[in-house]
């Protein structure tokens, strides 16, 4: 499981560059579509990082410096997440606007 949190953590990076490079195309849409799928891939990255972490208070299997870095990941992850949440709302009346 701790390969594939660093691979849904790259999913959650994947789905925002899609929704900057289809906002800076007008299409807000599908846009705002893969904000949405980014925080639910963000929010299933929390989870199974809460579960990496409960795992390994059992056997302590993994390193406290890899899980710290997983955290530090999914933290800037989420800071990205929220900043797209308010990039786009500007982007898109920056956009669709009437130019005055």
């Amino acid at each position: 499981m701790s390969m594939r949190i660093i691979l849904t953590i790259a999913d959650v990076r994947d789905q925002l560059n899609q929704a900057l490079d289809l906002a800076l195309e007008k299409d807000f849409v599908k846009s705002n579509h893969c904000l949405h799928e980014s925080q639910k891939i963000m929010n299933l990255a929390i989870e199974m990082s809460e579960s990496i972490v409960a795992h390994n208070q059992l056997n302590e299997k993994l390193s406290l410096d890899f899980l710290k870095t997983i955290s530090e990941m999914i933290t800037a992850s989420q800071k990205d997440v929220e900043s797209m949440a308010k990039l786009l709302p500007v982007l898109e009346e920056k956009f669709l606007s009437p130019i005055k």
